[in-house]
């Protein structure tokens, strides 16, 4: 189980590694392709991460914790992040390894959750990611927030579990 950037890696992992697992749960796990954004918010993502790859170029890092945006990332990782976002395509330029292929054969069961509200992992973004694995057994779910979930919708989840505990236990009860 993996939730958002964690959900990514570990599907990329899992790509690379697929005897590692019987099956994957994603949670607000996106693709970060601009165009899993609605219009217009796709081009703020897109520019933004652009920008923040250029800035750390020149930086030397990128001072997220200072800004309040991310966290202090190298340019490196800013550089590869904006690729994805701008090309939608997991091919890191700092890695020789391609993982596109790789992610298309992946054959597991895979329940990729949407939260609805979360701007940092819309519903597109969540399918993006969900759409790349073409071979895969994927259920996609959304799940709705109870009214008095607190903050990020990004993060209530984690409060607000109990519907997704038990589409959890249903999805690997069935896999």
């Amino acid at each position: 189980m993996g939730h958002s950037l964690g959900g990514q890696l570990g599907t990329l992992y899992l790509s690379q590694e697929p005897h590692m697992a019987s099956g994957a749960v994603l949670v607000g796990a996106p693709s970060c392709h601009y165009r899993g954004w609605p219009f217009p918010q796709s081009l703020g993502v897109l520019a933004a991460f652009q920008c923040a790859a250029a800035f750390s170029a020149v930086y030397g890092y990128f001072p997220g914790r200072r800004i309040g945006v991310l966290g202090n990332d190298s340019a490196q990782v800013l550089k590869d992040m904006a690729t994805q976002v701008r090309t939608g395509r997991y091919h890191v330029p700092s890695s020789e390894v391609d993982f596109e292929p790789a992610l298309a054969k992946l054959e597991l069961p895979v329940l990729a959750v949407a939260i609805k509200g979360d701007a940092m992992a819309p519903p597109g973004g969540v399918r993006g990611l969900a759409g790349k694995l073409t071979s895969a057994r994927v259920t996609y779910w959304e799940l709705a927030l109870g009214e008095g979930a607190r903050g990020s919708r990004h993060y209530a989840w984690i409060r607000d579990s109990a519907a997704l505990v038990e589409r959890v236990r249903t999805f690997v009860d069935r896999a």
